[in-house]
Order: C-alpha cells, then structure tokens, then sequence
C-alpha cells in the first residue's frame, strides 16, 4: 500500500468508532489464519464476544498459509531447557496435542508431564501459527502450520480479499468483528 492509499483511508474513516454494547472494541487482527479465525478465549483469559470465531476461506489461497518448520534437537532444548527431553534421549521425547479448539488451533500441548498452550508453543518456537501439526524424526521436529498469528479478529489477508471482490470497509469490519456496531 503507498502512503496516499493510506492517508485517504484514514480521511475516510477518522470519524467512525467500531463498538461492542456501546463501548470501542479492542480490534485485533493476524496475517492470515487457517480459514476460521479464532474465539478471544480460545488465545486469552477473559471473554470478548466480538472477537469471536468466523469463516475465512480466502485466506487458504495465501501463498504461505502452508508452512514447514523444523525445529533442531538444540533449537528445541534453547526452546524448553536441556531437561525437555525425557532421560535427556531425543528418541524417548514424548509429546501430544491434548486438545484443539473449534478453529483447530492447538490449545493444549503436552510435553512430558507438562501441559503447554499451543500459543506458548508458537512463541517459543517461533512457529508462523497455533494450527499445527507435527512429526518428530531423527534430528528435528517437523512442524506443519496453517496460517500466520494468533488466528483472533480481522486477517488482513482475509480483509483484502473481501475488499478485492468488493466488500466495503463497514462490511468488512462486521463480517471480522460480530455483532459490533459502527457509529
């Protein structure tokens, strides 16, 4: 986007306020998710009703929403600590997704006895994505992600889309945001 394009929106939009019961909403967006954005609780503590989960196909003609990540056997333990592994052996590392939510990001990992968020997982690896898959192997783990951030609110890939096959902004911003209001 150039600088003008940008200056215009704003122009266009500074006298708007995007609300939930009255009140402004907090407007988060990610790159692009797996096809379904994310409910708030899913990621955070708490409830936010306008951040909730919604269908957003467009983002699987994303040119990376496939990515394959490897994580190395020193990557993992800068990751977790030199204790991560089960007897201090890569072969006996045992690890399982405990639980998905609705969007099928991974909300619970477990690693040994330890239970992990799957957004705790994405941070310390620095994996694209929550919506993952993984294979460990000999030397690595190989990570199969979907998407790019934390999957909650508007995906900007999502939203240009929409704009592309002509999606006004106040259509948008609803579609990204339920139930919301623009005064």
């Amino acid at each position: 986007m150039d600088d003008e394009f940008l200056k215009n929106a704003i122009r266009e939009t500074k006298t708007y306020l995007l609300t939930y019961n009255n009140a402004p909403i907090l407007p988060l967006y990610h790159e692009v998710s797996n096809g379904k954005t994310r409910n708030f609780s899913d990621v955070w503590s708490g409830e936010s009703l306008c951040l909730s989960s919604v269908e957003s196909l467009w983002d699987k003609s994303y040119s990376e929403y496939v990515q394959k990540i490897r994580v190395s056997k020193s990557g993992w333990a800068e990751a977790w600590g030199e204790n991560a592994v089960t007897g201090g052996q890569w072969e006996n590392l045992n690890m399982q997704i405990v639980e998905k939510d609705e969007a099928g990001y991974v909300k619970q990992i477990q690693i040994g006895a330890d239970v992990y968020s799957g957004e705790e997982m994405r941070c310390r690896l620095e994996l694209p994505s929550a919506c993952f898959e993984y294979k460990i192997r000999k030397n690595d783990i190989e990570f199969t992600c979907y998407g790019k951030g934390h999957g909650v609110g508007l995906s900007l890939f999502g939203a240009e889309a929409m704009a592309k096959s002509g999606s006004s902004w106040q259509e948008i911003l609803q579609w990204y945001y339920p139930e919301t209001e623009i005064s």
